[in-house]
């Protein structure tokens, strides 16, 4: 049996830990996933999945995206043409109407030059506003991703 003065000394400790299990237990759940799909749409340029350009890619997958996070994706890309290209990069097609207020899509690589036949790798970014609605529940956007030339 337990004491009266274990007790008091018990009571405490419990109520904290469960007040922090209780607190991470909401945390977790109030991270809404919200799903998505989305073209690529590469011009003048040709973009892959994989480093030996054997595996293309035409959809960017950001698996369930959660508020307040951000997603990066890493593609490979290659040009078409036989002349150094420089890269741009940009989203279009938002659906639903309002999701772009808060989704921001990012790279690292606009305005980089790619050279003929040497594929580069570089990286997409979804950031999610950690303000995002609850309403939304998936979303849609293509990614356009083009190559001019600098000649």
């Amino acid at each position: 049996m337990i004491s009266l003065e274990t007790k008091k000394i018990l009571t405490p400790i419990v109520l904290i830990m469960l007040f922090w299990v209780g607190l991470a237990v909401y945390a977790y759940l109030s991270r809404i996933p919200i799903h998505n799909h989305g073209k690529l749409v590469a011009i003048n340029v040709t973009a892959w999945y994989d480093e030996n350009c054997t595996i293309p890619c035409t959809e960017i997958d950001w698996g369930t995206v959660y508020p307040g996070d951000t997603f990066s994706k890493e593609i490979y890309l290659k040009t078409l043409g036989n002349a150094n290209a420089t890269l741009h990069s940009y989203a279009i097609n938002w659906s639903p109407s309002g999701i772009d207020q808060y989704l921001n899509y990012s790279w690292d690589s606009e305005n980089k030059t790619i050279l003929p036949n040497q594929p580069i790798k570089v990286t997409l970014y979804l950031t999610v506003s950690s303000d995002i609605p609850y309403t939304y529940s998936e979303f849609s956007f293509d990614i356009i991703v083009e190559a001019t030339t600098t000649q």
